[in-house]
């Protein structure tokens, strides 16, 4: 019990009016500007976020071409690297500005990359490949390293390759050879 010297918070008696019509419309306008702006901002980054897979994923093709260029590559003994359509491609039905080949496989790009093993037909490796190109490190009678896109022989070490599709995108990736001695 309350004593005469205790405080009390006294309220005053509770209004059961409720809201008005007019208050309870605003309030909803407001509500539903919030969700619509919520939801289209959520599906924006859906989007967004989907956008980004479906362009990563576009990639993949090329990144297996290239895997399986670097693969050839490790396999063989000796790389050679040709300029010119009239060595590179290996076969007259193919033009081709400039080709790597490890151990007789050729690799190039006549208006797709192209795969050509000794004593096979060349098989079509993957289409909206637009160029290629191959540039070794290789080392001169100098002893210095250079760059260079026609190289043959055993002083080359290490192969850069580089794949650009349509659309612009371009893809690379470099090869040590494996197996010797340094």
């Amino acid at each position: 019990m309350a004593g005469p010297g205790d405080r009390r918070l006294d309220l005053p008696p509770l209004n059961s009016r409720g809201m008005t019509l007019i208050e309870l419309l605003v309030g909803l306008a407001i509500a539903g500007m919030v969700a619509a702006i919520s939801v289209t901002t959520l599906s924006m980054v859906g989007l967004a976020v989907a956008w980004q897979h479906t362009a990563v994923r576009s990639g993949d093709p090329v990144w297996l071409a290239l895997a399986a260029i670097a693969r050839d590559l490790r396999a063989s003994g000796e790389w050679k690297g040709c300029l010119g359509p009239g060595n590179c491609a290996g076969s007259n039905a193919h033009y081709a500005p400039n080709a790597v080949i490890a151990d007789g496989v050729r690799w190039f790009v006549d208006d797709s990359l192209w795969r050509c093993a000794p004593g096979r037909d060349c098989d079509r490796y993957l289409e909206g490949v637009v160029a290629a190109t191959f540039v070794a490190d290789v080392v001169s009678v100098e002893g210095h390293d250079m760059r260079r896109e026609e190289f043959a022989g055993q002083d080359t070490e290490i192969l850069e390759v580089i794949l650009w599709v349509r659309g612009g995108g371009r893809y690379s990736c470099t090869v040590r050879k494996t197996g010797r001695a340094h």
